[in-house]
């Protein structure tokens, strides 16, 4: 409906007096006729006679009132009316509702299609969500509402990508850890909490992991491996980072750096280290998520091995700091 009034407001404008080419251009490229956002204005509304009398320099009322007539003896709307400083409202029949019913039902899959988009590339990221926080009902509103937009862009002619990032890496995670960690010393901490940790209801879920180890025997021997490699602890390949780490600083004659760097290594060290006490000789408080997932179960196994190998062939290591080039 919204073309059938632009066709007749197009020939109306050409009608009027002093009209040329170039002007008229400049009018229906100012102009808009859009859906009313209310429907006491009925449902169609456009702006075209304000648009045109400034540029003529005329009152936009009288041309408005002119624009209205013309309208009503087409009997094609319900009622038109001139609203404020010029603008024509329409109000359209319920016949025209039905008709696009028809069109919908005839053209099927193919309604709506158009080259409006003229093959422009458009990439929509939606949904994302973060697995520092459980899911919501903003994260399904986005999902349906991004994927809709897709189609909708797909079909008037643009070319599609859709993208649904997982933000499973940087700085969130890291501070999903730092708030994890904290949630399980709290008590050694006296209950001090970062400013900038994460504090949900969920942190608490996740932090609890009294006595995991009885139902989760594989998920806490491999996070027992990472976290002796984290504090240090020989044979695994955290130590023997740590130790060429110090070496290279003695070396360098940075004695106090060495000795800062030493003590804070002792200090994560016994906070790690309560952690696998948690896990292996507190009692459970509550049952610990259980999960199937057989690519987090292989993750962390392969991780496992990777830390022990590099006792197991230290040459590995040694390679790759010798094949290091600083510039």
């Amino acid at each position: 409906m919204i073309d059938i009034v632009n066709k007749e407001i197009k020939s109306f404008l050409s009608l009027i007096d002093g009209m040329d080419e170039n002007v008229l251009s400049t009018i229906n490229e100012k102009y808009s006729t859009t859906i009313s956002d209310d429907l006491k204005n009925g449902h169609l509304t456009s702006n075209v006679c304000m648009v045109a009398a400034s540029i003529l320099n005329l009152n936009p009322k009288d041309l408005a009132k002119e624009l209205e007539e013309k309208l009503k003896k087409l009997n094609k709307f319900q009622e038109i009316k001139v609203a404020g400083p010029g603008f024509i409202n329409i109000s359209l029949n319920r016949k025209d509702f039905i008709s696009i019913l028809d069109e919908i039902n005839n053209n099927k899959e193919k309604f709506g299609e158009s080259k409006l988009g003229n093959g422009n590339k458009i990439q929509i990221e939606f949904v994302s969500a973060n697995p520092t926080g459980p899911l919501h009902v903003g994260h399904g509103r986005g999902a349906a509402y991004g994927d809709a937009l897709a189609r909708i862009l797909t079909k008037t002619g643009s070319i599609v990508e859709k993208e649904y990032y997982i933000n499973d890496a940087g700085r969130q995670i890291d501070i999903l850890t730092a708030s994890v960690i904290t949630k399980l010393l709290q008590k050694n901490l006296g209950n001090f909490s970062p400013q900038n940790t994460y504090k949900g209801k969920y942190i608490e879920e996740i932090g609890e992991l009294s006595g995991a180890s009885k139902n989760h025997p594989l998920m806490c021997f491999a996070l027992m491996i990472i976290l002796f490699s984290l504090a240090g602890i020989p044979p695994l390949a955290g130590f023997f980072a740590k130790f060429y780490i110090f070496m290279s600083v003695i070396e360098s004659g940075m004695f106090v750096l060495a000795i800062i760097g030493l003590v804070t290594t002792v200090v994560s060290a016994f906070y790690y280290i309560r952690i696998i006490k948690i896990m292996y000789f507190d009692d459970p408080k509550k049952p610990f998520e259980n999960f199937k997932d057989a690519g987090i179960q292989g993750s962390l196994i392969l991780s496992c091995i990777l830390l022990i190998s590099f006792f197991l062939y230290p040459s590995i290591l040694n390679n790759i700091i010798s094949n290091i080039s600083i510039f």
